[in-house]
């Protein structure tokens, strides 16, 4: 590409695009399920082109790893170099998809650690060289399915002189964060990121639970029966009563009754005594769900 041809493009990019130009150096790449556009494309075009490249992205998982593969273990045969950073930062990468990487010998893969109050790291950025000339895409999509092939995504693709100062600014940058001594080689911080990995799936996953059980406590309302069961309850217990009785039909919610009065009436300690064990259980289950698991049971 000569500069003569580069300059068109420029011109056609930036000044005037009713100006035509053979090439097309800089444009917006983005996921268009209507006009067949995906990230992910731009991406593999760079890896198919390039002599070597460099990747820095928050995060990466294997759905969005898997579709790269193929080129990517191409470029180990032809021994064609990569670089890739990425970072602990939210705990947020697949251990699976970092060890597929770490796997290919023509790519060396390291993390930014950002667990020890340093600041965030949320770059995406992708770089391929082919001889004097770079191809350049940064913006908003990391390393995931969703990144690379549907969600709405914003990256600027440059195609530019690896002597431009705007290829050098980009270079100078990644140097700086792959030598900067809170960035560690994945293997050696392998064993310490699975077990954040994991705490935090763990946490994740109790979460969810948790959401759930409010969920369906939301959804949990007493009937007519157990709504007057209530009413009367709390009205002996008004006229000094220690006793009451509630009789009705098998599979009619007593059990359910018996626990909305106890969150109704703000019990603080309830004994609930039945003649087998996997009843108790069962019971135990219904409370739990009635007081949106935000208590202690013991069985």
């Amino acid at each position: 590409m000569s500069p003569k041809t580069m300059m068109a493009g420029v011109v056609h990019a930036l000044y005037d695009s009713s100006i035509r130009s053979k090439t097309i150096d800089i444009e917006l790449i983005e996921n268009d399920p209507d006009q067949g556009k995906k990230v992910l494309t731009a991406v593999e075009e760079g890896l198919q082109t390039c002599n070597s490249f460099f990747m820095s992205v928050a995060f990466i998982n294997q759905s969005g790893l898997t579709p790269l593969l193929l080129t990517l273990q191409e470029l180990e045969r032809k021994n064609i170099k990569g670089k890739v950073l990425t970072t602990n930062y939210l705990s947020f990468s697949e251990p699976k998809a970092l060890d597929a990487l770490e796997q290919l010998k023509n790519i060396e893969v390291r993390m930014a650690d950002t667990s020890s109050n340093a600041p965030g790291f949320h770059t995406k950025g992708y770089v391929f060289f082919q001889k004097e000339w770079v191809r350049m895409m940064i913006g908003s999509s990391n390393i995931t399915a969703g990144a690379l092939t549907r969600n709405k995504e914003w990256n600027v693709q440059v195609k530019a002189s690896s002597k431009g100062s705007l290829s050098q600014s980009v270079m100078d940058a990644f140097e700086t964060m792959w030598n900067d001594r809170k960035t560690i080689p994945y293997g050696d911080i392998r064993e310490e990121y699975v077990r954040q990995y994991e705490q935090k799936q763990q946490m994740q996953k109790k979460e969810e639970e948790e959401r759930a059980w409010v969920q369906e406590a939301k959804k949990l309302q007493p009937n007519g029966m157990q709504q007057a069961f209530i009413t009367r309850l709390r009205s002996l217990l008004e006229q000094g009563a220690h006793r009451a009785l509630l009789i009705s039909a098998t599979g009619t919610g007593k059990t359910y009754a018996s626990a909305f009065a106890m969150r109704e009436l703000r019990f603080e300690r309830v004994l609930f005594i039945v003649h087998r064990e996997l009843i108790a259980q069962q019971a135990k289950e219904s409370f739990a769900r009635v007081f949106q698991n935000r208590t202690q049971f013991g069985l």
